[in-house]
C-alpha cells in the first residue's frame, strides 16, 4: 500500500512539473539548460534563467524570501526530526508594485537605509525595466522610488483591483485608456498579456535570438 501511495504521489508531482509556468515570465517551455525548478518551502516555480540559477542544486532549492525568512532551515529541521515538511504559502511581504503576495520575490536596493527590506517581483521589477545592481549575483534590484513617485504623481488606477499603488501598465489596444498591474492582468484572466511572456526576454514573434535578462 505505502509502494502505490508512494507512486501516485510520485506521479501527481510529475504532472505539476508539466504543467508548471515560471512565476517570473509566465511560460512554461524548458531546456536542458534551463529548467522550471521549485522552491521546497512555498512551492513556486520559476526558470533558472528567470531567476539567476546557475545550477540545480543537488539536494533542496530555496527561494530568496525563505532563505531570508528561515523558512528553509525550519523545512530542514522538520525533515531531520522526521515530521511533516514546513510548506509556507505566503510570505510576510508585500511587492512594491503590486498587490499580489505570493511569487518569486527580489529584495530591492533602497537608497535611504531602512530597518526592514523591500521586496518585488522579479517579473514586476523586469516588465518596468528596473535592472540588477549584479548582473552576475542577480539579488537586488536597483532602487524603485523614482518608479513609484512618478506613477503616484500621474495618479493611475488599476482596472482590475481599483488600487493605484506601486506601478502600472497600459493596455496595448489602440486608444484603450485602461491602465493595470502585470500580475492583475495575469491574474484576473480578463486580459491577454502578449509582450514579454518568455523567459529569455521581450517576446517577438519575428525574433529568435532574444538577450537574457
Amino acid at each position: 500500500t505505502r509502494v502505490k501511495e508512494a507512486e501516485l504521489a510520485w506521479q501527481a508531482q510529475l504532472d505539476q512539473d508539466m504543467d508548471a509556468v515560471c512565476d517570473v515570465c509566465n511560460d512554461g517551455e524548458v531546456t536542458l539548460n534551463n529548467q522550471i525548478i521549485f522552491c521546497d518551502a512555498c512551492n513556486v516555480a520559476v526558470h533558472q534563467k528567470c531567476y539567476g540559477i546557475d545550477q540545480i542544486p543537488t539536494g533542496n532549492f530555496f527561494c530568496r524570501t525563505c532563505i531570508h525568512f528561515d523558512v528553509d532551515k525550519e523545512y530542514l529541521a522538520a525533515r531531520k526530526r522526521g515530521g511533516p515538511p514546513v510548506k509556507l504559502t505566503r510570505h510576510p511581504i508585500i511587492c512594491e508594485l503590486c498587490p499580489r503576495r505570493q511569487g518569486a520575490f527580489v529584495q530591492v536596493d533602497t537608497l535611504e537605509p531602512t530597518k526592514k527590506a523591500k521586496w518585488v517581483h522579479v517579473g514586476c521589477a523586469k516588465w518596468q525595466g528596473m535592472n540588477y545592481v549584479s548582473a552576475e549575483q542577480k539579488d537586488k534590484i536597483e532602487d524603485l522610488t523614482e518608479l513609484k513617485a512618478w506613477f503616484k504623481a500621474e495618479g493611475h488606477v488599476c482596472y482590475l483591483c481599483k488600487s493605484g499603488i506601486g506601478a502600472l501598465h497600459q493596455c496595448r489596444e489602440k486608444g484603450c485608456e485602461k491602465w493595470m498591474h502585470l500580475t492583475c492582468a495575469r491574474s484576473f484572466g480578463k486580459c491577454s498579456v502578449q509582450h514579454g511572456e518568455n523567459c529569455v526576454g521581450f517576446f517577438d514573434p519575428q525574433q529568435i535570438d532574444h538577450p537574457p535578462w
